[in-house]
Order: structure tokens, then sequence, then C-alpha cells
């Protein structure tokens, strides 16, 4: 018994499984999280060391070797980098994509720990870190106010940050703008050279004056019950008693007191960036989730905190303004309203497709039940999977809205015709859906032999598309189950054969009666024209073969030609951009923020415009400026995003030479911009000069937008050099003078000041008019080895010199990235292309000198190569499949012809709309190496069906296509409509999918129309090919043995054999690519005579067999005997 029986026995069995199933489903996808990206664990971490006041080449020798020198002990890892800058490092540790992040975080936080230990002590504990792709602010906030920048930011960092770190899954808040409460010891040179002091000397004091100690504990003799704890009590409790710690003694009873040598101030620490909202000094405030948290949730609880804190800001801070600027759930919101928005759309439309071509109500709704069965249930699979509704989940979902109901509306349809021949409805369901039964399953399990392999690609894109692929295939196995369920047990049960004859179904036939007969009569001529079409093409099977290869040829020019733009993700239209502007290295906050100030005023001009926030400075450096932009919402605007970036871009001409660069939010690859190259090399000079060359390259390539390149000389430096004779005569220790200059110039925080249950750093160095090494050479004094001060300039002289404003390194050698935005027209694969034969032909990189990508273009060739064999593994499962159901190794060939046709039809409809070739259309085109087999498998399955039962191949080829002409009208037509959203890009949100639904559109119309004509030619085709090696076999058996009986009695007659066998396969290769008549004709209309070339012959065929003579076998019949 068949499942389709067994559904059409037991409905109450099928129907409250079907019930468990929808409640079990709504159950897990409330339970399901929900973020913008799957929760992809990908082995990368990053080591950020904080140095003060150390420049990129300190931090490099310091910080960075010694941190590569442990880290590339730990197994597994793949790559390590490092950018050195000003005050502090960064270390990105990639493992291999096996290794368990977890473990390899623990690995990295214990040779962190060693490389420590072996660092200066000023530098800070290394921050470590597991980098995601979703590592963006989550919630950046601003505040205004009436106090100043330097008191907003107190209040912020103690009352506000704790607010927000305290909440669950919370990972970090940052803090832009204003500075810290510092209480600054400002100490006077020549007071420290009159009484023999150093600053170290001055600090260490301090320190030892400025903690409490525990002292230990024991029992109270007097009360044995109870216990002492002893402390000794040295903390500051005032800023003067900070003035009275005592320095240094005169002989052993003079103190010198530290108000004597200096001041103590209560100030900030000195400014490291600014901010502002929307043209007005404020504090930003950025908010990082922890990694796997969700996304929604945790927006959530810190939007509800922020409207807590909001209230407590207003009455605790004059004139405080907090507004939310940026929110990462608005992003996830808008897809799951866009996907959402998309399959309601598409539901509408295929119900409306479906009862155009059925005319028939209760067909409709059983068709359309198969909608939510199986979008519902899958999302059981989905929980039980651990996925999330994601931006990848929620996009299979809206393409499989035409997809489940391919099964169903096959089923229905055939049961419905059944119907129509006059039987019963119970037996039609049972006949009808046994019939399609082997084709259903047959198209099923195509696609999930195409999304199979989908879900396991390699590579860091191969762990985002894993949900994606088994999503599709989770769908499709609910879209089985119901189709051969649900639908035959609903068409036996609730299908009757006689018409309502009640008042509502007569004004509902009234109504619909017009519309319906049209759409019968479009289809009888449809039927009809189609018919002439078919009988044409099996009359001219080659020819129809030649066109359809000949356009498949013909779509593949704008590939090779590169009209098509290339690139990994399509540039995204959220609303919201950056604006990044880098200063000349050596340029100071105050000159920074004079050009960015007049950057910003331009921008907030624009009534595009909504939210502005401006950063200047910041951990990055003192010459850099970033601008948050978040445009109005589209419905007030006029022009898209990528319409108002290049209209800013002329307006700030006069930033350019700034390095100006207008950028989008990137959300996979840590901000990094599309175009991202990575040269390294050994030699310093000769990789600057091979990156100089590149770096020219690039700007004579007008597809690249603002390039940059990360190597800037220039930046001022004054280098103090030693005179290693004079230091030893001196007992100078440069450990020693540098630590000492350090905290002359610098500073040191040898304690922390505590008021109210809070600390401040206390920072000892010398008052701003003494700290200016240059003027002040002379006077400086550092301690020798035995402590006593001696004049610097008698063992070291100053230099003035010019050095990198940053320092990259990968793989232990010094790189140089060059980054760019790529403009509209092109993609990253094309100036991939373009840089690599440029190099290749120019010769730019010496021996030595290698370069990579990274970002996008680094994920772009790993895509190629991956999708590449998944869609070789995709067409080999389908193959495997098909072979498998129809017990042929040959009928599946047949099958698999409407998947170049289908890639034709992709590639010219991304052409035609100037779309990009991504990962969205990349995965839409292996999409349609299932769905393409689709209509194949129905119009050959029931060819087979027809054949078995004795019909000539010819006559079954027509008869099935008039037959299954509907439904691979309807199925395609459905697949269409619940694409078209994904198409069209119904808000800013879908903009960025949109090539994939192009690419499945143009991909299932094409496959479609050419499969109903291209298919039958080609099995008449295969038909007379198959004629043609056995004929002609046997012409080359029969001549070839006359022709050796001729070998040694008559060379002419030997001669004539071979030439006339030759030419007679020859003939047979024209005969089967002509008209069926012409193949059927005799042999006198195409032999030849050569008994006029002195050739004696005998006839070895009498005529050619006719395609009805070889399917009866009647093969050479007589011809043996005549041969002997």
């Amino acid at each position: 018994m068949s499942i389709a029986s067994f559904s059409i026995r037991r409905p109450v069995f099928i129907v409250c499984l079907v019930i468990l199933m929808l409640a079990t489903g709504i159950l897990s996808l409330y339970r399901l999280p929900v973020d913008y990206f799957p929760d992809v664990k990908i082995p990368i971490l990053s080591v950020r060391v904080i140095y003060p006041g150390a420049g990129p080449e300190e931090l490099e020798s310091l910080v960075a070797k010694p941190l590569e020198e442990q880290i590339r002990t730990i197994p597994g890892v793949k790559e390590i980098r490092a950018n050195c800058y000003d005050n502090f490092a960064i270390i990105w540790v990639e493992f291999t994509l096996e290794t368990n992040a977890m473990e390899a975080e623990q690995q990295v936080r214990s040779k962190a720990g060693l490389a420590k230990a072996k660092m200066p002590k000023e530098i800070e504990e290394p921050v470590i870190q597991r980098f995601g792709f979703a590592d963006q602010p989550i919630i950046t906030a601003a505040i205004e106010s009436d106090i100043s920048p330097n008191e907003l930011y107190e209040y912020t960092d103690k009352e506000i940050k704790p607010l927000l770190e305290q909440l669950d899954k919370v990972g970090r808040v940052e803090i832009s703008g204003g500075s810290k409460r510092e209480i600054q010891v400002l100490l006077e040179r020549k007071k420290l050279n009159d009484y023999t002091l150093s600053v170290s000397q001055v600090a260490q004091a301090i320190g030892l004056s400025g903690q409490n100690i525990p002292l230990g504990r024991r029992p109270d003799l007097k009360d044995p019950g109870k216990e002492l704890v002893y402390r000794s009590l040295g903390e500051f409790n005032t800023v003067k008693d900070v003035s009275n710690v005592t320095v240094k003694f005169i002989g052993n009873d003079i103190p010198i007191r530290l108000s004597q040598i200096g001041t103590v101030v209560d100030g900030t620490e000195d400014e490291q960036s600014r901010a502002f909202v929307n043209g007005n000094p404020g504090i930003v405030i950025e908010v990082y989730k922890q990694n796997g948290s969700n996304t929604v949730d945790v927006s959530g609880r810190l939007t509800k905190r922020l409207k807590e804190i909001e209230k407590k800001l207003a009455a605790d801070v004059k004139g405080a303004k907090l507004y939310i600027v940026r929110d990462s759930a608005v992003s996830v919101k808008n897809n799951i309203f866009d996907v959402t928005e998309s399959i309601m759309i598409g539901i509408i439309l295929v119900i409306v497709i479906v009862f155009l071509f059925l005319a028939n109500v209760r067909s409709t709704v059983i068709t359309a039940l198969a909608l939510p069965n199986s979008l519902i249930g899958a999302f059981i699979l989905i929980f039980v999977a651990g996925f999330s509704v994601n931006m990848l989940t929620l996009l299979a979902l809206s393409l499989a809205v035409g997809l489940l109901v391919d099964d169903a509306i096959v089923v229905r349809e055939n049961i419905f015709r059944h119907i129509q021949m006059g039987k019963d409805p119970k037996v039609a369901a049972e006949e009808g859906t046994k019939e399609v039964m082997l084709a259903v399953i047959a198209t099923t399990l195509a696609i999930i032999s195409v999304f199979g392999p989908v879900a396991f690609v390699g590579g860091i894109a191969g762990k985002f598309l894993k949900e994606f692929g088994l999503t599709v295939c989770f769908i499709m196995i609910i879209s089985l189950f119901d189709a051969l369920t649900m639908g035959p047990m609903l068409s036996a049960k609730f299908i009757s054969t006689k018409e309502s004859n009640n008042i509502f179904a007569r004004i509902w036939r009234r109504i619909m009666e017009p519309i319906t007969r049209n759409f019968e009569a479009n289809q009888a001529w449809l039927n009809r024209n189609y018919e002439r079409l078919l009988k044409k093409s099996i009359l001219y099977p080659a020819l129809v073969i030649g066109l359809a290869v000949l356009m498949f040829v013909l779509s593949l020019i704008p590939i090779f030609t590169n009209a098509i733009p290339r690139t990994f993700l399509p540039p995204p239209d959220q609303g919201e951009f950056k604006v990044v502007l880098e200063m000349e290295p050596g340029t100071s906050l105050e000159a920074s923020n004079t050009v960015a100030g007049r950057l910003d005023e331009i921008i907030r001009k624009n009534p595009e415009v909504e939210v502005a926030i401006l950063v200047v400075g910041g951990i990055s450096g003192a010459n850099q400026a970033n601008m948050f932009v978040k445009m109005v919402p589209p419905n007030k605007r006029k022009i898209r995003g990528a319409a108002f970036k290049e209209k800013l871009r002329k307006q700030l001409t006069e930033f350019k030479k700034y390095n100006l660069a207008i950028s989008d939010y990137d959300l996979m690859f840590g901000g990094q911009r599309p175009f991202t190259m990575s040269i390294s090399g050994n030699d310093q000079k000769e990789l600057e000069t091979a990156a100089a060359a590149i770096m020219d390259l690039v700007k004579q390539n007008p597809g690249f937008v603002e390039p940059n390149i990360s190597f800037k000389p220039g930046k001022p430096e004054l280098k103090m050099i030693y005179d290693e004779q004079k230091t030893k005569q001196l007992g100078i220790s440069t450990l020693i003078a540098g630590a000492e200059i350090r905290a002359q110039i610098e500073g040191i925080t040898p304690a922390k000041f505590r008021e109210k249950g809070k600390e401040w750093d206390i920072r000892v160095r010398l008052q701003d008019s003494d700290r200016d090494l240059k003027e002040a050479f002379n006077l400086v004094k550092v301690p020798n080895v035995n402590y006593r001060l001696v004049n610097i300039n008698q063992a070291a002289r100053l230099e003035k010199a010019e050095g990198p404003s940053t320092i990259q390194r990968n793989s232990g050698m010094r790189n140089i990235r060059i980054d760019s935005d790529i403009g509209s027209g092109s993609g990253v694969g094309n100036m991939m292309n373009y840089i690599d034969e440029a190099i290749k032909e120019k010769h730019l990189l010496p021996p030595g000198v290698t370069y990579s990508y990274q970002g996008q273009g680094e994920q772009y060739d790993e895509l190629t190569r991956n999708l590449g064999l998944a869609a070789i593994l995709a067409i080999l499962f389908i193959y495997l499949v098909l072979a498998s159901l129809y017990e042929s190794f040959v009928i599946p060939f047949a099958l698999l012809i409407p998947l170049p046709l289908a890639v034709s039809g992709a590639v010219l409809s991304l052409w035609i709309v100037k779309e990009y070739l991504n990962v969205f259309s990349m995965i839409g085109t292996i999409m349609l190496l299932g769905i393409a087999t689709k209509n194949s498998i129905l119009l050959l399955d029931y060819t087979k069906q027809l054949t078995a039962k004795g019909m000539e191949l010819s006559e079954a080829l027509i008869t099935a296509g008039k037959t299954r002409l509907r439904p691979i009208i309807m199925t395609s037509l459905t697949l269409v409509a619940g694409t078209i959203p994904v198409a069209i890009g119904l808000n800013e949100a879908g903009k960025q999918r949109t090539s994939m639904g192009v690419v499945i559109v143009g991909g299932v119309i094409t496959s479609t129309l050419l499969t109903l004509v291209v298919v039958p030619a080609a099995m008449i085709f295969g038909n007379r090919l198959k004629w043609f090696f056995f004929t002609s076999l046997q012409h080359t058996k029969i001549y070839f043995k006359e022709a050796r009986y001729y070998l040694v009695r008559n060379t002419e007659k030997f001669i004539g054999n071979i030439v006339y066998a030759f030419l007679q396969i020859l003939m047979n290769f024209v005969c089967i690519c002509g008209s069926e008549e012409y193949y059927e004709s005799s042999v006198d209309k195409s032999r030849i005579d050569f008994e006029s070339y002195g050739v004696t012959t005998r006839p070895a065929l009498e005529s050619f067999i006719t395609v009805k003579d070889y399917e009866a076998s009647k093969l050479f019949p007589d011809k043996k005997k005549k041969s002997k």
C-alpha cells in the first residue's frame, strides 16, 4: 500500500499528524533566536595591547614580535596579522576552521601571559576577544548636555556605563568624547634638579604612600571568641593629602614635601578624542554584544535600560538628552519584515496562479494548504538543527514559497485531470497520485541533491550557507510529505464531481466564470500552438539542439567579457554610512578637529541627513576623524543611499587631500572595505616600492573609488641616540634613562585616588612648560646605575626623523595594505583580475614580496571555488538519484539537458538588468540546477510510461507534452511568482538580494520554455544517435570485412570499400541531422554511385533503417548472409 492510499484510508490519523506538526512548528518558531547572521563560530581572535606614549616601531619590537613568537607555537594557527599604531597594537590570530574557538582562546591567553612577562611594565594587560561577523556595536547612543564634555564623560563612565555592562549578554561598552578625571602631579624641572630628584623617585614615593595595607588577623586575646583584623590606612582622602607626601629627606630630619617641587591638580587625562552629535559637543556610547547572543533580544533589553537611564540622566544632569542613534536590531527587523512581506506576496501570487489554472476553489485551497504546512513544519527541523531565524534562513523560506507547492500542484493537477476524465474522486486521487509519485519524488530529491552540497561548502562562506541549504532541504521534505498525504486525502474527501448550486456558488461562478473562461481559452490556444511547435521540433531535432547550443554559447559572452560585475556581496543600501578622514601623520587633535568640523557642517546641511555623529581622534590617532551619517527614512527623501553618497563626493572634493572615504558599514569583515589587498615582504624598501607601484595601478582604474594605502611616512619624530662609549663611562643604563625620560614626558601612574567608592589615576610628570624635550634637552637629568643624576646630553644627542604612522605585519613579515571602495558597474572580482593581470604583465613584485586579498576579495575566491565544487557535486547527485529511480544510466542525461539552458537565462537576466554576480546570484544559479530538471522529469516520466504501453517515441513525446504542459507551466509560474518579490527588492533591506531573484526568474523562464521544445528534440536526436552508432558499427564491420577480402586480390576494390564505408558513415550522420521525413527516406536518395569512378562495390544495405525498425530490433535481417 502506497503512502497516498494509506492517507486516503486513514484521513483522521493524517489530519492529527499534521495538526501536531503545525503546533510543534509554531512552538519551535517562538523559541528560535533571531539575528542578522547565523551564529558562526569563526576561530579568529584579536589581542589588543595598549602601551601609552609608544610609537608603531616600539610596539612592533616590544609587543607584536614577542606575541607572534609565542602564538605561532599554538597548533592550528593559520595566519597571524599585527597592526601597530600610536599607543596600541592589535594582533589578529586566525586558526584553521577545524579548530575549536574556545580552546584556541584559552591557549592564546596563556601564550599572551608568557609574552607579557617579557614586555615593559607600563604595558597594560592584553585584551583578548573572539572575532564574530556581528562584531559591530549593537547600539550606538549619544548624549548632549549643558555641562562640559569632561564632566559629562565622568558621569557617563561612572554612572551609565556600569548600568549597561551589567546587562546579560553585553560584551563591552566604549565611550568616545570627553576625558576622564585624573589627579595630576606636575613637577618643576629646576626644583627637581636642585633637590637631585628624578621623576621616577617622586612617583615611587607617591606609590609607597597612597595605599591601604592589610596587616593580617589574629584571635582577640581579651575575647577569644572573636577575631581581630589589622589594617594600615595610607590612601589619599583629599588632593591636599597628595601634596603633603614626603619624597625625600635632606640629612635625616628635613623632609621635602611634594608641594615644594610641584603642584597637584584635580584635572583630566590628556584629551584623546572629541565627539559631536549633530554639531554639538557630546558623548558617544557604543555597546557590543557577546558572541553568539541574540541581537534582537540584547537590543530590546538595552533599549529598555536606556529609557530608564534617560529618566535618571534628565534628573541628574542639567539639559541632558540621550537618544539612540543606531540600532543593529533595526536592520535585523527590516530584513525579517522584507522577507515576511516577500513570503506573503509570494503566497498570494501562487494562490492566484493555481486558481486561474484549475478554476476550482476547493482544488486551490487544497493546493495552497501546502504552504503553511510546509513552512511551519520546517521550523521543527530548523529548531532541532540548532539554527536561528536570520537573513539566510528567512531567504530560504522566501525562495521556497514557489518550490514547496510544486509537488502539491503536480499531484493535485493530475488528480484534477483524472476527475475531469469522469473518475470517482477517491479513485482519481489514488490513481492520479500513483501516476506522478515517482516524478514527484524525483523532483524533490533533485532539489535536495542541489542544496545538500551547498550546505556543506567549505570555507567561511560555507558556514553561512549551511543554514540556507539545509533549511531548503527541510522545507522540501515536509512539502513532499504534504503532497503525498494531505493532497490525495483532501482530494478524495472534499472534491465532488457535481457542482454546487446554492446561491453563493452561483454568485461566485457568475463573477469568476468570465475570467476562468478566458483563461481556459488561452490555455487551449497555448496547447494547440505548443503541439504545432513540438511537432516541428521533433521533425528538426538537430536544428533545435544546434540553436539551443548556440544560445548557451552566446549567453556566456557577458561572463568572459566582464560585462557582468563580479563581487562577494553587493553594496548594501541601508540608509546609513560612514565618512573617514585621515590627515597627515603628526596632525594635532585641534587641527584635525578644525578640518573635520568643516566636513561635518557641509554634510549636515543636506536635507537627506537625519543624524550625524563626528568623532575626532581616538585610539587610532589624533589625525583621524570618523563620522556616522544616518539618512532620513526612504519615504522622506527623493534619492537612495548610493546616489546621496555620490552627491556628497562632489560636495567634498576639497577634502580628498585628507584621504576622504565614504563607505558603507561592513557587517561581515570587521569594517574592511570591499577591496582589500595585502602586500608582504621582509625588505621594507622593496615592499614600499612594490606597494607604490600597485597603488598607481589602482589610481589609474576608475573602478576603484577613494583608494587608500596604509603606509604613510612623514610622521615627525625626535629620536634620542646614545653614545655607547659615553654611556658606559657615566654608568647610564639606556633602559633606566628611557624610563625616566618617559616619566618626565608621558608620566607614570603609581597610585589611585579614591573618593566615594570611585577611583582615578594619579599621574606624575613634568609641568607642560618643561615637557619640551628639544628645548630643555641640556637640562634633562637621568639616574645612572648608582642612582646619581647625570646630564643626558653628555651621553646622547637628539636627531629629527620621520617614521611610519602605522606598521602592519603578516605572518612575521612587514605588510602594507591597499583598500578601496568599488564603483558602480564594477565588482571585486573584476578589480582583482585587473590587478593580477597588471602585476603579471609588468613584473611589479620583486623576489620575496608577495600579495593576497582579504575580506570580500579573499572570500570571493574561496566562494567561487567551493560553489563550483558544489555545482559539480549537485549535478553528480542529481544524476545518481535519477539513475537510481529510473534504473537507467541513459535517461538522466536527457533529464539534465535543461541545466545549460537555465544557466543561459540566469546570465542573460543578470546582464539585462545590470545586476552583480555575487554570493546570492551564485546560490540562485546552483538552485536552478535542481529546478531546471523538474520540468524534464515531469515530461519524460510520462513519456516513459506511454512508451512502456507500446506507443511510439515521437507520438509519446507529443502526448506527454500536451498532458504535462499545464502542470509544468503552473509550477514554473508559481516559482516565478514566489520569487518576484525577492527579484524586485520591496525595500532597502531587500535590495541586496535582488540578484538571486533575478537569476531564478530568468533561469526558470528560459529553462521552462526551452525544456518544452529542446528536451523532446533531444530525445528524438538521442534515439537517432543510438541508431547511428549501431548502424555505423555494422557498416564498418561489413565493408572492412569485404575490404580485407580484396586486400591482396584487388587494391582498387580494397580502397573503394574503405572509402565507401567512411562515406556511408558520414551519410548516416547527415541523415540523422535532417528532418524526420528525410531520415526515414530510402537509400536511393542518398546513395553515391561509385561505379562511375571505376570502383566496383556491392551494396551492403538496401535501405536505411527507420526508427520503427530499430525499435522493433529488425536490424539487418538478411544482410549477414549476403556478406558471407
